[in-house]
């Protein structure tokens, strides 16, 4: 892969990046600002459930499956790429490994 690559990122993953559309990158803020759905689709003049289907989409794209996570993606986890928030598949496939039949050891977070 030629140009820049965000930080922290192989050759092999950073070809793998999966970009959030401007709207879910808006979306993401107002959560991690706190604002209810009801409250972003007032400030988004969009319906509540329009900004339910931006949540589920951002879910499915950054491989998490709450706003706690998201919350904590946002302000800890994020990669920005030319001004992007940006997830790896990479990523994605560590919080959600394939089915094995067995329950794999929890991670320990650095810090």
């Amino acid at each position: 892969m030629k140009g820049i690559q965000p930080p922290g990122l192989s050759v092999a993953s950073a070809s793998r990046i999966v970009l959030l559309s401007q709207r879910e990158e808006e979306v993401v803020r107002l959560v991690a600002n706190g604002l209810t759905d009801r409250e972003i689709a007032r400030k988004l003049k969009r319906r509540a459930v329009t900004v339910k289907r931006h949540l589920l989409q951002i879910f499915a794209k950054l491989g998490i499956s709450s706003r706690v996570e998201l919350i904590f993606y946002f302000y800890s986890k994020r990669q920005f790429s030319q001004g992007k928030v940006t997830a790896s598949a990479e990523m994605r496939e560590e919080r959600f490994p394939p089915k094995s039949g067995r329950i794999p050891k929890p991670k320990r977070l650095a810090g």
